[in-house]
């Protein structure tokens, strides 16, 4: 096998590897999304969350515009053959992780003051949602950790690109992108 099928090969794998974790990512959010935010929105005077439902959006709304963006852009390089493109042109969505870093630690600071029995045992029931433990782990101490996973996927671009980087000829067009 010549050098450049070998690099050709290697960044094949890094793009599926991409896909599939772009795909793993957004169901974590479609998930936290879906089966707890938006229930709890509902639930959250019941769960004595003390700015209710405005409260909730405004701890989550980071991760539901995420949502909505990795969905996009999960359906966009789904077929594509080289995802360096595609990363390429989105890669505004930076500025949106920027701002949720910015904010992070009075997200943190809020969610840290819902201790109400009412808000534990409705994540708790939520949780055990046969829906929600297939695809998040399903402990509620474990849910804080969900809104620091975004600092996690910034990383894996960060790898991805320079894994990207070192297999990639510097002739080809993705190299310069």
């Amino acid at each position: 096998m010549s050098d450049t099928e070998e690099l050709r090969q290697r960044a094949e794998a890094f793009n599926h590897q991409l896909l599939t974790s772009e795909d793993q990512y957004v169901n974590e959010l479609e998930t936290i999304v879906y089966y707890i935010v938006q229930p709890l929105e509902k639930a959250a005077v019941r769960c004595k969350i003390p700015g209710g439902p405005q409260e909730v959006q405004r701890v989550f709304k980071y991760l539901t515009s995420m949502l909505q963006f990795h969905s996009t852009f999960l359906s966009v390089i789904r077929d594509a053959i080289s995802v360096i493109p595609d990363l390429y042109k989105y890669i505004n969505f930076v500025q949106m992780y920027d701002d949720y870093i910015r904010d992070y630690d009075a997200i943190v600071d809020v969610f840290g003051s819902w201790r109400s029995m009412e808000f534990r045992e409705f994540v708790i029931m939520r949780i055990k949602n046969k829906n929600v433990s297939g695809s998040i782990i399903d402990q509620i101490h474990l849910l804080p950790w969900y809104l620091y996973r975004p600092f996690d996927r910034i990383k894996e671009y960060y790898r991805f690109l320079k894994d990207i980087e070192k297999v990639t000829e510097k002739g080809q067009a993705d190299y310069n992108l």
